[in-house]
């Protein structure tokens, strides 16, 4: 699977995940771990583009509740 692939897959796992109001934390288990960080490097990276979405539910998912969390 490419990496494009790997990082829309995550990316519509963790929407859907946070958008459920009752969800606290959210474990991520992936064979590519260099993969998933690449949704939160802060370099300009043209897949970001993919993921600014993902980003702003995550502080969504975080500001709703102070114990929310994602595990990798």
């Amino acid at each position: 699977m490419s990496v494009e692939a790997k990082l829309m897959a995550i990316r519509l796992g963790l929407i859907l995940a946070m958008e459920k109001e009752n969800v606290h934390n959210i474990i991520l288990i992936t064979d590519s771990i260099v993969t998933t960080k690449k949704i939160f490097e802060s370099k300009i990276d043209p897949l970001q583009n993919i993921f600014i979405p993902v980003i702003l539910v995550v502080n969504s998912f975080f500001k709703r509740d102070g114990k929310n969390k994602i595990q990798f």
